[in-house]
């Protein structure tokens, strides 16, 4: 629920918090983490910062797969 809070709160105080849930092991966590990124200012490049660089191998799936979700809307 927290995490849909801050989709719409938009805070970039809420950035890293959502990005250390991007690595959470609950698919349905990293998927919120995710949106809620893309809706912040520069969630794109937020997420392709997570793309490129994360340690954590779902974290990556799991911003490309929003980043392109993004770009057929």
């Amino acid at each position: 629920m927290a995490i849909k809070i801050s989709e719409y709160m938009r805070k970039e105080e809420f950035i890293p918090p959502l990005t250390t849930l991007m690595k959470d092991s609950s698919y349905y966590v990293r998927s919120q983490a995710a949106q809620a990124l893309l809706r912040m200012k520069n969630g794109r490049e937020l997420l392709k910062k997570i793309c490129l660089t994360s340690d954590d191998a779902y974290a990556r799936d799991m911003a490309g797969l929003w980043l392109e979700r993004s770009s057929l809307a």
